[in-house]
């Protein structure tokens, strides 16, 4: 009889072992996925792990000290699945690398201090970073989104491949200034800038007409581009655009940048978002987006 009931305990306890061995938490199992995901890629060697959970690795390396809370940051941002599939962008969360545009959104983010970055896995990632860092980061849900995901955007309970791009500077101004040059020099051409403003322009006819001014009325041929080439915006000599100028009746940077020229003539111009349409963006312009726009004001 004891034989018979310290077989069933045995049993029993070989039963539930081998259940608690199946049991594993959702950190466990993310923890896991990242892994695999490491050593079907070959990265393991490459990624370090934080304490907090995310891996990590440089993909360029930066300068200066490590970024603490109280620095001011700008980065790029580029967001996947650990599958690879790319994550859409919203105002908030600006996954959009090849038009510039870059996190974090002013509106959520006071004056871009890294303290205030959301989610914490991000501001972690920072954390780690130096500026003009670019850094690789898989990121567990319990330092993202969570079980409940974001929006329609990111499900719950989601692996994210995040590349954060850090701008080497320390202010809004600063950084947007980084970008653009970065893009000039996509470009092959020459651009002055507006030190007062920020602006930058090229005149390719100055024009014979009519200095424009604060007040002026002008007919342009104007078209606006993300920095990716995509057009935003238009206008044609059939169907030119007309306006007044005065302060407010335009972008910041369309109303200091035509004032650059006389009737006639044409200008380029590469207008930071602070002077174009800033942390709120407008239509398929996204927050945080500097613009490139080439503008012929028609002669009288």
């Amino acid at each position: 009889m004891i034989k018979k009931i310290l077989g069933f305990v045995l049993t029993c306890s070989i039963f539930l072992g081998a259940c608690t061995k199946e049991t594993r938490t959702l950190q466990e199992i993310e923890e896991l996925s990242i892994k695999e995901f490491l050593t079907k890629n070959n990265l393991t060697s490459k990624f370090k792990k934080d304490s907090t959970g995310f891996y990590y690795m440089t993909v360029k390396e930066g300068h200066g000290d490590t970024l603490q809370n109280y620095n001011q940051a700008f980065f790029l941002l580029e967001l996947k699945s650990l599958e690879g599939t790319d994550i859409a962008t919203t105002s908030l969360l600006i996954n959009s690398a090849e038009t510039y545009s870059y996190m974090p959104n002013l509106n959520s983010v006071k004056n871009g201090f890294i303290g205030y970055v959301s989610p914490i896995g991000l501001r972690n990632v920072l954390l780690k970073a130096k500026y003009g860092e670019k850094i690789r980061a898989l990121l567990p849900s319990y330092v993202m989104f969570g079980k409940n995901g974001y929006s329609t955007v990111i499900k719950g309970n989601t692996v994210l491949d995040a590349t954060l791009d850090i701008i080497n500077a320390k202010t809004q101004a600063a950084a947007e200034d980084t970008l653009i040059n970065r893009y000039i020099k996509t470009t092959g051409q020459s651009y002055t800038k507006d030190e007062e403003t920020g602006l930058y322009y090229r005149i390719i006819n100055e024009g014979t007409g009519a200095q424009i001014a604060i007040g002026s009325t002008i007919k342009a041929v104007y078209t606006g581009k993300l920095f990716n080439g995509k057009v935003f915006d238009s206008s044609t000599k059939d169907s030119p655009f007309e306006t007044t100028i005065y302060n407010g009746s335009l972008i910041t940077g369309w109303i200091e940048g035509i004032q650059k020229i006389k009737k006639g003539g044409r200008i380029e111009l590469l207008i930071p978002s602070y002077l174009a349409y800033g942390a709120n963006g407008s239509g398929a312009i996204l927050p945080n987006t500097p613009l490139y726009f080439d503008i012929e004001v028609l002669a009288e």
